[in-house]
């Protein structure tokens, strides 16, 4: 995690994709597991108005969501705090392979906690309620009999001029294509990939990329063959996707 610690602390790096939920804190603060939980519940509620959580558990029409999160990393550099933050996701008291990691920076611990919290939310929350049935967000895609739940791309840039169009979007999917179709003969209903990859000025890439929670030095190898452009921008890219097998 040493080179994504980095690029979080750097002063040029901004986040411009993702925005930060208000804080879950109270005077009886919930544990981390229950602020999780929480901030989920705000990025489904305007789905699903009834939704609610009971501390770390959520129920999801006849299927209870329960989360596990920890702390992976806890920095201190300069002014700033650093918190890597590690979520693993239940349901029906199942773990599922959709363990998904955030990173929150701050002036203080706490503001880096809440910004840790927020940020997994967003990544994950449309994806993996909408795959658990509720509809949020955007339709599913279809590869072969599998179907493709994408949380928002988040991007973390000095310049401006770097966005991530819808069309970007299902570019990158299509070149993940063969990839997520090695999924289908996989056990299980559920399945996670997620992406991190630092786009260099020349177009050229490092990053961490995930299946079900375990780094895949092949993924990532697909990642660098995609065209990221050479337009002189440097960025963080990141993105979660659940896949369900019918």
């Amino acid at each position: 995690m040493n080179w994504i610690a980095r690029l979080f602390r750097s002063p040029k790096f901004v986040a411009v994709s993702l925005t930060v939920l208000p804080s879950m804190c109270s005077a009886s603060k919930p544990d981390l597991s229950e602020r999780c939980a929480q901030a989920l519940v705000m990025v489904g509620r305007p789905a699903g108005a009834t939704l609610a959580s009971s501390g770390s558990r959520i129920r999801i029409g006849g299927k209870v969501v329960r989360l596990a999160a920890q702390i992976d990393n806890d920095e201190h550099a300069d002014t700033k705090f650093l918190i890597g933050l590690r979520v693993d996701v239940f349901v029906d008291d199942v773990l599922q392979p959709l363990t998904y990691g955030s990173v929150g920076i701050g002036n203080d611990r706490e503001e880096a906690i809440s910004t840790a919290v927020s940020e997994w939310a967003l990544a994950v929350g449309n994806a993996l309620l909408g795959s658990l049935g509720m509809k949020v967000g955007e339709e599913p895609e279809q590869i072969g009999s599998l179907q493709i739940y994408r949380g928002p791309a988040g991007i973390r840039s000095s310049d401006p001029r770097v966005t991530w169009s819808p069309e970007n979007q299902k570019r990158l999917l299509r070149h993940l294509e063969g990839f997520v179709q090695g999924l289908e003969h996989s056990p299980g209903e559920l399945h996670s990939i997620s992406l991190m990859v630092a786009v260099r000025a020349n177009g050229t890439t490092e990053g961490e990329c995930r299946v079900d929670g375990a780094i895949s030095s092949s993924l990532l190898k697909a990642i660098q063959s995609f065209s990221w452009g050479d337009d002189g921008s440097t960025y963080l890219f990141k993105q979660f996707y659940v896949v369900r097998r019918p």
